[in-house]
């Protein structure tokens, strides 16, 4: 029993009249169960699934498959704002055994397709990150896509989702300061990203592209070998250090993390700074884009292209 559950919304599945659990094999007493671990360290969640009636966002009441926690880790628990996950990736993450069940997404489009008079009726969903409008909750939007919100033309990156992720592929780097009016230093780096809203607010790179972006800091240090770079808060001048842009290639466009976002932060060494973006030895050559990408860009997701697509804010 949670004694105190603070800001969360206290779910009894036990006094719930349409919840089912579901079988681990047709008839069988043994229930499915999951067992997931998310984007940010020490985060796991394990259950039994059962299907219930679900409405989410003023999308009509369906029967939904559902993960019930029996087991939550506090990295999950102690988040004040949540209340539960909603895995929006592909089937390559689904941890449901022994089969797999229908995602939420999965069967959002399913019941759409079947009957066209539901929305959504579009395969997609969107976040939309502006701290000038949505405070500290970005907003998150099925089946349609605000075309005020974002300005000038969405660019396109395809999606390689063979993992599960939405992860683009072959993405390069380019460094520098005020750089909408001074060329950049392009970074002798490319791998790929993914784009997952429930990751940290780090910005997770391959370790060459971290260290051609901290080169443009004088005196910036990976002093610990661990990718996190430490660089003096004053410039020699004696002014504030500030942090250069970075610039990412990808699809048929560019995005920027501008510098007002990406600090920098006092570090617990006095009078030493850094910054949110981490290098890393990452399997399979994929980073992930960070809470920042959210903050400056509008983002489409297209579950059946699949791909992406990205625009600065209105």
């Amino acid at each position: 029993m949670v004694q105190n559950p603070g800001d969360h919304t206290l779910y009894n599945y036990r006094d719930k009249p349409f919840l089912q659990q579901i079988p681990a094999e047709g008839g069988a007493a043994v229930n499915a169960t999951f067992d997931i671990s998310y984007g940010f360290p020490g985060s796991n969640v394990k259950g039994f699934v059962g299907s219930e009636v679900v409405s989410l966002g003023g999308v009509p009441s369906f029967v939904m498959n559902i993960n019930l926690a029996t087991e939550v880790s506090d990295a999950v628990k102690d988040v004040p704002c949540w209340d539960g996950i909603i895995g929006m990736g592909f089937k390559g993450l689904n941890t449901v055994r022994p089969h797999n069940v229908s995602t939420y997404l999965e069967r959002l489009l399913e019941i759409s397709k079947a009957n066209p008079k539901i929305k959504p009726n579009l395969p997609v969903f969107t976040i939309d990150g502006n701290p000038q409008r949505s405070g500290s909750k970005p907003s998150f939007e099925l089946g349609h896509i605000s075309r005020e919100k974002y300005n000038g033309e969405l660019y396109h990156a395809p999606v390689n989702n063979k993992d599960g992720w939405w992860a683009v592929d072959n993405i390069t780097f380019e460094a520098g300061f005020d750089i909408d009016h001074h060329p950049g230093q392009a970074i002798n780096s490319n791998h790929g990203m993914v784009f997952d809203t429930g990751g940290s607010g780090l910005i997770s790179v391959q370790n060459a592209t971290a260290a051609g972006y901290y080169a443009l800091i004088p005196d910036a240090r990976d002093i610990s070998n661990n990718g996190s770079y430490y660089f003096p808060c004053k410039t020699a001048s004696g002014t504030d250090q500030k942090m250069p842009d970075l610039k990412l290639y990808l699809g048929n466009g560019t995005a920027i993390y501008r510098a007002s976002l990406l600090g920098p932060d006092q570090s617990q060494i006095p009078g030493t700074c850094t910054g949110p973006i981490q290098g890393h030895e990452i399997a399979e050559g994929l980073g992930n884009v960070g809470g920042d990408f959210f903050r400056s860009h509008f983002v489409v997701f297209d579950y059946e292209a699949p791909a992406i697509y990205f625009a600065p804010f209105n």
